[in-house]
Protein backbone atom coordinates (compact mmCIF):
# COMPACT_ATOMS: atom_id res chain seq x y z
CA UNK A 1 0.00 0.00 0.00
CA UNK A 2 1.25 3.44 -1.02
CA UNK A 3 1.29 6.19 1.20
CA UNK A 4 -1.36 9.23 0.56
CA UNK A 5 0.71 12.07 -1.68
CA UNK A 6 2.22 15.53 0.03
CA UNK A 7 0.91 18.22 -1.35
CA UNK A 8 2.87 21.83 -0.62
CA UNK A 9 0.35 24.86 -0.87
CA UNK A 10 1.02 28.73 -0.09
CA UNK A 11 -0.92 29.61 2.81
CA UNK A 12 -2.44 32.98 3.45
CA UNK A 13 0.70 34.12 4.68
CA UNK A 14 2.88 33.08 1.58
CA UNK A 15 4.80 30.39 3.67
CA UNK A 16 4.57 27.08 2.26
CA UNK A 17 2.83 24.40 3.93
CA UNK A 18 3.29 20.32 3.57
CA UNK A 19 -0.22 19.25 3.90
CA UNK A 20 -0.87 15.25 4.37
CA UNK A 21 -3.04 14.36 1.46
CA UNK A 22 -4.81 11.71 3.16
CA UNK A 23 -6.08 14.67 5.80
CA UNK A 24 -5.70 17.43 4.26
CA UNK A 25 -4.31 19.01 7.26
CA UNK A 26 -1.08 20.85 7.77
CA UNK A 27 1.68 18.44 9.27
CA UNK A 28 3.03 20.47 12.04
CA UNK A 29 4.63 23.92 12.80
CA UNK A 30 8.12 24.42 12.09
CA UNK A 31 10.52 24.44 15.34
CA UNK A 32 10.92 27.40 17.30
CA UNK A 33 13.54 29.77 16.23
CA UNK A 34 15.58 30.54 20.03
CA UNK A 35 16.49 34.61 20.12
CA UNK A 36 16.75 34.21 23.43
CA UNK A 37 21.32 35.82 23.05
CA UNK A 38 22.29 38.03 20.67
CA UNK A 39 24.65 35.08 19.19
CA UNK A 40 21.12 33.32 18.61
CA UNK A 41 20.21 36.33 17.06
CA UNK A 42 23.22 37.13 14.63
CA UNK A 43 23.10 33.34 13.83
CA UNK A 44 18.88 34.16 12.10
CA UNK A 45 20.31 37.33 10.65
CA UNK A 46 22.70 35.00 8.74
CA UNK A 47 19.87 32.69 7.83
CA UNK A 48 17.74 34.82 6.78
CA UNK A 49 20.54 36.28 4.85
CA UNK A 50 21.18 33.17 3.02
CA UNK A 51 17.67 32.21 2.18
CA UNK A 52 17.49 35.72 0.67
CA UNK A 53 20.39 35.39 -1.22
CA UNK A 54 19.69 32.06 -2.08
CA UNK A 55 15.81 32.82 -3.23
CA UNK A 56 14.11 30.37 -1.00
CA UNK A 57 12.33 34.08 0.55
CA UNK A 58 11.38 37.48 -0.82
CA UNK A 59 14.14 39.88 -0.49
CA UNK A 60 11.60 42.71 0.95
CA UNK A 61 10.44 39.69 3.43
CA UNK A 62 14.16 39.05 4.12
CA UNK A 63 14.48 42.90 4.88
CA UNK A 64 11.48 43.20 6.95
CA UNK A 65 12.86 39.96 9.04
CA UNK A 66 16.81 41.46 9.43
CA UNK A 67 14.98 44.74 10.48
CA UNK A 68 13.47 43.13 12.92
CA UNK A 69 16.08 41.04 14.39
CA UNK A 70 18.03 44.16 14.50
CA UNK A 71 15.64 45.72 16.98
CA UNK A 72 15.50 42.71 18.69
CA UNK A 73 19.59 42.46 19.33
CA UNK A 74 19.33 45.98 20.78
CA UNK A 75 16.70 45.45 23.23
CA UNK A 76 18.93 42.28 24.07
CA UNK A 77 21.63 44.27 24.30
CA UNK A 78 19.91 47.03 26.47
CA UNK A 79 18.78 44.56 28.86
CA UNK A 80 22.36 42.53 29.27
CA UNK A 81 24.66 43.53 32.53
CA UNK A 82 27.55 45.10 31.28
CA UNK A 83 30.92 44.74 33.31
CA UNK A 84 32.10 48.26 34.55
CA UNK A 85 35.83 48.90 34.88
CA UNK A 86 37.23 50.74 37.23
CA UNK A 87 40.38 52.97 37.03
CA UNK A 88 43.15 52.25 37.78
CA UNK A 89 44.44 53.71 40.98
CA UNK A 90 47.48 56.43 40.07
CA UNK A 91 50.51 55.90 41.79
CA UNK A 92 51.96 59.29 42.73
CA UNK A 93 55.49 57.83 42.63
CA UNK A 94 55.69 56.80 39.06
CA UNK A 95 56.54 58.62 36.15
CA UNK A 96 53.92 59.44 33.94
CA UNK A 97 56.37 56.73 31.33
CA UNK A 98 55.96 54.95 34.27
CA UNK A 99 52.31 54.56 34.68
CA UNK A 100 52.19 53.94 31.05
CA UNK A 101 54.60 51.33 30.81
CA UNK A 102 52.73 49.69 33.95
CA UNK A 103 49.01 49.81 32.53
CA UNK A 104 50.00 48.38 29.00
CA UNK A 105 51.40 45.23 30.87
CA UNK A 106 48.65 44.36 32.85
Amino acid sequence: MSKPPKLTVISADKQPETVDGRTGKPEGTPPQIKLKTLDNVRQEMARVYRDARQGRIDTQEGSRLIYMLGQLSKTIAETQPTTIQTPMPLDSTLSPEEAYMRMLRQ
